[in-house]
């Protein structure tokens, strides 16, 4: 989906090191990745399941793991549809909440504030105009 993995390099413009895979498995699978010691990785099953480490995670759970790591050792469970995304760590303090990242929750409400008003900084998904998504409430 996005970054470099081998000899694969997915088309997406990127603006900072990360990657991103889609990761398929039909049958039940064991899958062994090697990841970037400096990055920090995300782990979701959007159908099926994984375990890692002894663990074991079911869909829309995710799994964190911390820079440092070299190798992961997967065992997929048959239908599982994975999604790795990794990237350095921010060295900064951040706040997330739902689908915008910014220094703290004032950055939040008015990035909120520029979504309700449909701002051009969003821009538009082609097909989407009629299922634009509403902003939960703020905490």
């Amino acid at each position: 989906m996005a970054g470099s993995y081998g000899t694969h390099t997915a088309p997406t413009e990127l603006h900072s090191p990360l990657i991103g895979l889609d990761v398929r498995a039909d049958a039940g699978a064991a899958l062994a990745l090697e990841l970037q010691a400096d990055f920090e990785y995300g782990l979701v099953a959007l159908t099926g399941g994984f375990a890692l480490d002894g663990q074991a995670f079911v869909h829309d759970e995710l799994a964190y793991l911390a820079p440092g790591r070299t190798q992961l050792a997967l065992q997929l469970q048959a239908g599982t549809r994975l999604l790795l995304v990794g990237g350095t760590p921010f060295t900064e303090q951040v706040t997330v909440w739902w689908n915008f990242l910014g220094k703290d929750l004032d950055a939040i409400r008015g990035y909120r504030a520029q979504w309700d008003a449909h701002d051009t900084r969003f821009g538009a998904v082609e097909g989407g105009e009629h299922r634009r998504l509403a902003a939960p409430p703020l905490p």
